[in-house]
């Protein structure tokens, strides 16, 4: 898997250096609001959160983590 966007696009916030403030890390909807509330936060536009969750939810878990992660710092 790679970045969504040419050029790549990243929140300036670590996955895996928050996902112990998450709280119930194994949560995706927790992961997913994570997301959307920095990558909001960060200017990103309604449509490219829109588009790496569509792409995260497409598979498992794994596959959640993975595109979050990709598109984290």
């Amino acid at each position: 898997m790679k970045n969504l966007f040419t050029p790549e696009k990243r929140i300036s916030e670590s996955f895996d250096d928050n996902i112990d403030k998450l709280g119930d890390t194994g949560n995706a909807f927790y992961i997913l609001g994570w997301f959307k509330r920095e990558a909001k936060r960060e200017g990103w536009s309604k449509e490219q959160v829109d588009h790496v969750c569509s792409e995260a939810t497409k598979g498992d878990y794994e596959n959640l983590c993975n595109v979050i992660t990709i598109h984290c710092s």
